[in-house]
């Protein structure tokens, strides 16, 4: 297993690696958390390069985890889920109804 090192990282960096993996475009997954794409974009970069590993394929279709990506996901999934309580990340205000 993977082990991920203890560096300074934001809630929101998670949030947003979690939701990118999860609705497979980090535009969909900025706009779920109501904050601009290139921000979400930054923050990922800067959260893949303090790692040392990318966590996702980038193509024009979209985005899909690493190896390494879908050993951080299952690591961090379960503790971003139990401590915010998440909503499905891609439907918005339509997950509410």
């Amino acid at each position: 297993m993977m082990t991920f090192p203890n560096f300074m990282h934001s809630t929101e960096q998670i949030e947003i690696i979690v939701r990118t993996a999860e609705c497979g475009s980090i535009a969909r997954a900025a706009s779920a958390l109501g904050i601009r794409t290139a921000d979400a974009r930054d923050l990922l970069k800067k959260f893949e390069d303090d790692l040392g590993h990318r966590l996702f394929v980038r193509s024009i279709f979209g985005m899909r985890a690493t190896k390494e990506g879908e050993a951080f996901l299952e690591y961090y999934n379960n503790r971003l889920r139990e401590g915010k309580g998440l909503d499905d990340p891609c439907l918005g205000d339509e997950a509410a109804e």
